[in-house]
């Protein structure tokens, strides 16, 4: 009798984490050549998901993405890494384009839109220092929802 409860109890255990469960998943964003200002579909992540977001950039120029602290991600989403990755370069020359890959979770339930800078960080930093505007150096915006974790139908 005993043991017949215990592996009951057992399933039950793994069926009830089987639906708590989500395989949180990886969802990229291509953009590279992507030219418009507003990226016109909606993101859409569950709760844990990753959003993997990748612009074109040459950082040799001094322009590069980025997400600021003063246009801050919407408290739904936290920036977990921002990398540029160099083209592959057969010649070994310095100074080549790539692309900015940012790493973005889904934290919490709710939707909005967020704002990415194109520009020289410096420039940015010291137009912010002066509270000056800089809505000309926003490079893209991007809509997302972010729903809670799926129904796994059990």
């Amino acid at each position: 009798m005993v043991k017949a409860s215990t592996t009951t109890y057992l399933v039950f255990s793994i069926i009830l984490l089987a639906s708590l469960s989500h395989a949180q998943t990886t969802v990229t964003l291509d953009l590279s050549d992507h030219t418009q200002l507003i990226y016109d579909e909606v993101v859409t992540l569950s709760k844990g998901d990753t959003l993997e977001l990748i612009l074109k950039e040459n950082p040799s120029t001094g322009y590069i993405w980025q997400i600021l602290d003063e246009l801050a991600l919407p408290s739904q989403l936290t920036l977990r890494a921002s990398q540029h990755v160099a083209s592959e370069n057969r010649r070994g020359a310095v100074g080549t384009a790539g692309v900015r890959k940012f790493l973005i979770t889904a934290v919490e339930e709710g939707e909005g839109e967020f704002k990415i800078v194109h520009g020289r960080s410096w420039e940015i930093k010291a137009k912010l220092e002066r509270g000056e505007d800089v809505s000309e150096s926003v490079g893209k915006v991007i809509k997302f929802k972010v729903s809670g974790v799926p129904d796994k139908g059990l």
